[in-house]
C-alpha cells in the first residue's frame, strides 16, 4: 500500500476543486495513478501551480515542465541538491524517471529567467 496516495475526492477537497476535475486530469493523461483510483495530491498541486505561472507564456509547456515550473515556485527558483533530490522523488514514485524531473527542470528554468 502507497501511504500517499489519494482519491479523486479526497485530493479535490484539499486543493478546491472537485473530483471530476482531479479525474479529468488523469484522462487528459496529466496524472498518472500512483494505485487504482488514488494519485500522488503533491504531484497534483505542482503541475495546477505550473499551469498558473504558465498562464502568461506564448505555448503551454509539457505537462513535466509544468510540474517543475509549479515546483521551482515553491523554491523561489533556486532549488538546493536536496531540492533536486526530492523533486526527483516526486517523479520516481510517479512512474517517472529522474532523469525526466532533472530535464524538466531545466526546461523551467529557462522559462523563468526570460
Amino acid at each position: 500500500m502507497i501511504d500517499f496516495a489519494m482519491t479523486a475526492p479526497e485530493i479535490g477537497a484539499i486543493l478546491g476543486i472537485t473530483a471530476r476535475r482531479v479525474t479529468q486530469y488523469r484522462d487528459d493523461k496529466l496524472l498518472p495513478a500512483v494505485e487504482r483510483g488514488k494519485f500522488d495530491p503533491v504531484f497534483l498541486l505542482y503541475l495546477r501551480k505550473g499551469e498558473q505561472r504558465a498562464d502568461g507564456l506564448r505555448r503551454r509547456p509539457d505537462r513535466d515542465t509544468l510540474l517543475a515550473l509549479g515546483w521551482l515556485g515553491g523554491v523561489h527558483d533556486k532549488p538546493s541538491d536536496e531540492d533536486l533530490a526530492a523533486f526527483g522523488t516526486v517523479f520516481e514514485r510517479n512512474g517517472l524517471t529522474r532523469d525526466a524531473a532533472l530535464v524538466a527542470i531545466g526546461r523551467a528554468m529557462q522559462l523563468v529567467t526570460r
